[in-house]
C-alpha cells in the first residue's frame, strides 16, 4: 500500500496594516514624532524578544502602544532592530513598523502614511503587504 503524504501549510491571516518606517533617530524620538504627527499618545511597553530555538539566543525589540478606544483601532510602533539582529529581513531597510489593527479604510491608511511621510525626522515611510511576508507569524505574535 502507498503512503499518503499530507503537507501541512501555515496559512497566516493578517488582521492589520502595516506601514514601514525608515529613519536614522532612535526609537523614543521616531515615537515622539509618530504621536505629533497623528496626534496619538504611544506610550512604550513590554520589550518584544524573539528567541532564536537553535542557537538559544534572543533578541529584544521595543514596542510602542496606543488605543483608540473611540475607533477601536490599535497602534503599534515596532523596532526592527536589535543590537544583535533583526525582526523581519524581509524589510531589512525598515528601522520601523507601524501595526494598526482594527477596521480602517484604505483612505485613512493613506491619510496617516502622508502625515508620517511630511516628518522631517522620518526618512521614508510606505504600506507594506503583511500577508506576503515570511515571517507574517512574527508580525502577528506581537500583541
Amino acid at each position: 500500500m502507498a503512503k499518503k503524504i499530507h503537507k501541512l501549510e501555515e496559512n497566516w491571516q493578517s488582521d492589520f496594516h502595516l506601514i514601514g518606517i525608515s529613519s536614522y533617530e532612535n526609537d523614543y524620538r521616531v515615537c515622539w514624532d509618530v504621536n505629533n504627527c497623528l496626534k496619538t499618545n504611544l506610550q512604550k511597553t513590554e520589550n518584544f524578544e524573539l528567541v532564536d530555538k537553535d542557537s538559544e539566543t534572543s533578541q529584544t525589540f521595543p514596542v510602542f502602544l496606543y488605543e483608540d478606544e473611540t475607533r477601536y483601532l490599535v497602534f503599534k510602533l515596532i523596532g526592527n532592530r536589535s543590537e544583535t539582529g533583526l525582526l523581519t529581513r524581509e524589510w531589512k531597510n525598515m528601522d520601523f513598523f507601524l501595526k494598526i489593527t482594527g477596521e480602517i479604510t484604505k483612505k485613512e491608511l493613506y491619510e496617516i502614511l502622508e502625515r508620517i511621510k511630511k516628518s522631517t525626522l522620518i526618512r521614508t515611510a510606505m504600506i507594506l503587504e503583511p500577508r506576503q511576508a515570511k515571517t507574517i507569524h512574527i508580525l502577528n505574535s506581537i500583541h
